[in-house]
């Protein structure tokens, strides 16, 4: 069933909240994602409100994103700060989300009245998604590694990213390189993320947490068999559970606790083939397609 999003908008002075969510969600789904917006990285006690019409599946999560472009002489900026949240409907009708607010600057600001019409289940199932290994409850979060290509010519370029998963329960707070190992037989060049953006991925049918933590360019220097060796990051998690004495969990919700993890992710195999012979006289070493603009 398609998506359609929707965008509501609330200025204060120049600061602003923009909330991503759709428009139409079926229950078959399951859960959605919400994003609020902030056109600012300076920005403190974030809270959404309680609601007994959705059920707060992950979150908060927040990212930071900052870009500056230059085009003929002319140079913008944009910098936002990026707060997710997976929700679950609790039943159908016309939903109205929770109130998000934010403080920027001293300033108190609210998210605008966005209204969500949860459909009734039609029997429809959701897609069961890709396959492929879930992480455990007890291990929370794993992180994995892929290639845009595992068969490469000598030099040629090979985009690695690093994504994590997570459970639900976790809800990840910081994370950060924590040990890259020596990359034997490559160039390595980090490719900087403009933030972790949160997604939902189904995996053997379960919904998983994901989001991008890493993503470089490697250039093998040598053929044959090259090992790209897992990189070890740190994540800060905070896991929520319900209390099993009924009074405490009435009266203080979900408790929760933070710690700190480390994961390691795969190894990346590649086999790297010799340059054709005979190299022309003029080549620099560069391998690939290149798009040059003036």
């Amino acid at each position: 069933m398609p998506v359609l999003c929707c965008w509501s908008l609330l200025a204060a002075a120049q600061h602003s909240i923009e909330v991503k969510a759709p428009s139409v969600f079926n229950m078959a789904e399951g859960n959605f994602k919400v994003e609020f917006r902030i056109n600012s990285l300076q920005v403190e006690q974030l809270s959404l409100a309680s609601s007994p019409d959705f059920e707060v599946y992950s979150g908060p999560v927040k990212s930071v994103y900052s870009s500056t472009v230059s085009i003929n002489g002319k140079r913008t900026s944009e910098e936002a700060t990026i707060v997710t949240y997976i929700l679950a409907p609790n039943k159908v009708g016309k939903l109205k989300l929770a109130t998000f607010t934010a403080v920027v600057g001293g300033k108190k600001l609210q998210s605008p009245t966005t209204e969500i019409n949860v459909m009734k289940d039609n029997g429809s199932q959701p897609s069961a998604g890709t396959s492929g290994a879930v992480p455990s409850a007890s291990q929370g979060v794993s992180v994995k590694a892929t290639a845009s290509r595992k068969k490469v010519y000598e030099q040629q370029g090979v985009f690695l990213k690093y994504k994590y998963y997570a459970v639900p329960q976790v809800q990840l707070v910081g994370a950060g390189v924590q040990q890259k190992p020596d990359f034997k037989g490559v160039m390595s060049q980090d490719v900087p993320l403009k933030g972790i953006f949160v997604d939902i991925e189904r995996i053997n049918n379960q919904p998983v947490v994901t989001g991008t933590v890493m993503q470089m360019m490697v250039f093998p220097q040598q053929t044959g068999k090259v090992v790209i060796p897992g990189v070890t990051f740190n994540f800060d998690v905070e896991q929520r559970r319900i209390s099993e004495d009924p009074f405490d969990a009435f009266f203080n919700g979900a408790l929760s606790t933070v710690s700190s993890i480390n994961r390691t992710s795969n190894d990346v195999e590649l086999e790297v083939m010799p340059l054709p012979q005979p190299q022309p006289a003029l080549f620099s070493g560069a391998v690939g397609q290149f798009t040059v603009k003036g």
